[in-house]
């Protein structure tokens, strides 16, 4: 599947190199009233274009094979933890280590974890394959003096983003928790659901469910102010 996901990702770059010569193309046939040049450049750019979108589409399923055969290999092993040596027993009734919330870590954040990973390859490979396929060009045009300083101040700035930018990987790790809580606080009300009823809990349950809530909501504004400020 990588290996078919680098073929794709490779052609999408020189088909993206195409149609931006293509469109060159295009303003000179129109700026020299070439028809024939005109309709060969139309007829090109359909082609480009019919590639594009089905290069496209076979990257977002390769990269969703991808992400369902991870998934499945990696809960196959955290099920053999966290079935082996009593561990779930130890992790629910004992309360042994740091395992919270097992029920959505194994559901959920693994699923979210392998989606990411499986995207990270995507989404690294293309830009640097970009980057020399572009700089190859530029250089040609430009010459490596400006690909210097093109290249330093691209560096710079991205430098003086990233020492100003909030720790959003932790942020995120924060969100996960709190939505993780709320949840959890919403499956213990249906698994004990009769001693709940038997000693009229229900205004105490309502209180700490509206907590959890009230911490989720809050936490989100925040969080999606950050991102506002930094986009």
């Amino acid at each position: 599947l990588l290996f078919v996901q680098s073929a794709a990702l490779v052609s999408r770059s020189y088909i993206s190199l195409r149609i931006a010569e293509t469109g060159g193309d295009g303003l000179r046939a129109v700026m020299e009233r070439d028809w024939v040049g005109g309709t060969v450049v139309l007829t090109d750019f359909f082609v480009s274009g019919v590639a594009a979108a089905v290069v496209n589409s076979a990257l977002k399923y390769l990269t969703n094979s991808i992400t369902t055969c991870f998934r499945e290999r990696l809960t196959l092993h955290v099920h053999d933890a966290y079935l082996s040596h009593r561990a779930y027993y130890k992790a629910a009734v004992l309360r042994y280590g740091d395992l919270d919330n097992a029920d959505q870590r194994v559901a959920e954040d693994l699923h979210q974890f392998c989606s990411t990973v499986s995207d990270l390859y995507a989404r690294t490979f293309k830009p640097l394959l970009d980057v020399i396929l572009s700089t190859s060009r530029m250089s040609q045009t430009m010459g490596y003096s400006g690909l210097f300083t093109l290249y330093a101040y691209f560096a710079l700035s991205g430098a003086v983003v990233r020492a100003i930018s909030p720790p959003f990987g932790e942020y995120i790790a924060q969100t996960q928790k709190r939505e993780g809580e709320f949840r959890r606080a919403h499956s213990r009300l249906i698994q004990h659901a009769e001693e709940v009823a038997f000693l009229d809990g229900s205004a105490r349950e309502k209180a700490i469910l509206n907590k959890s809530l009230h911490e989720v909501t809050t936490w989100s504004h925040f969080y999606y102010f950050l991102q506002f400020l930094r986009r």
